[in-house]
């Protein structure tokens, strides 16, 4: 291995500067993009729902992707951020109310696991979220669902689906849905 001279050093340094300003203009540039591409479906797009957040408005929910399957347990082939309803001993006394879809969800490291929910219109849903590394919040403002999540404290979240559609789900206290946690409700039609 041949010794490096200090300019030659000096050069490489430089070129790995320049790399990341680079990588880091071309992610802020995509932001930005994606910010104005944002406000102009605003006027483009009459399905979609906005809400503003301090990167701008950002899609909250949109119409539903025809032939999404409700998933009733895991399958192979179904990814790994696809949530199966609960079936264990969590569910409690939801277990008597007719189609009640109870979720698990654990918010850590700024990660929603699982982060999609399919659910079917007219389902009760309930998430029963926990938070392992930090304060959270869940929002999903067309559900008018806003509730903190407590490190180291459960927080049930019933509702019902009552709209199909594909809902995001963020926390607000993070920033919004382009710098914390995010999910995907997605409520089939009946």
């Amino acid at each position: 291995m041949e010794n490096i001279t200090l300019p030659r050093f000096v050069a490489i340094v430089l070129a790995i500067d320049l790399m990341i300003v680079g990588v880091w203009h071309i992610a802020t540039t995509r932001q930005n993009d994606q910010i104005l591409t944002n406000k102009a479906l605003i006027a483009d797009y009459p399905g979609v729902t906005f809400s503003d957040t301090p990167n701008g408005p950002v899609p909250t929910s949109w119409p539903i992707s025809e032939h999404v399957d409700v998933p009733e347990v895991r399958v192979p082939g179904l990814p790994i951020t696809v949530a199966v309803p609960d079936t264990g001993e969590t569910k409690g006394f939801y277990d008597a109310i007719k189609n009640t879809r109870a979720f698990r969800v654990f918010l850590d490291s700024e990660q929603m696991v699982p982060s999609t929910f399919i659910v079917n219109q007219g389902d009760n849903v309930r998430f029963e979220v926990s938070s392992f590394d930090n304060t959270y919040d869940l929002t999903q403002p067309e559900y008018d669902l806003h509730a903190p999540i407590k490190m180291g404290l459960r927080t049930i979240l019933p509702f019902k689906a009552t709209q199909a559609g594909t809902y995001l789900l963020y926390c607000q206290i993070c920033g919004g849905p382009l710098k914390g946690p995010v999910g995907y409700l997605m409520v089939t039609p009946k």
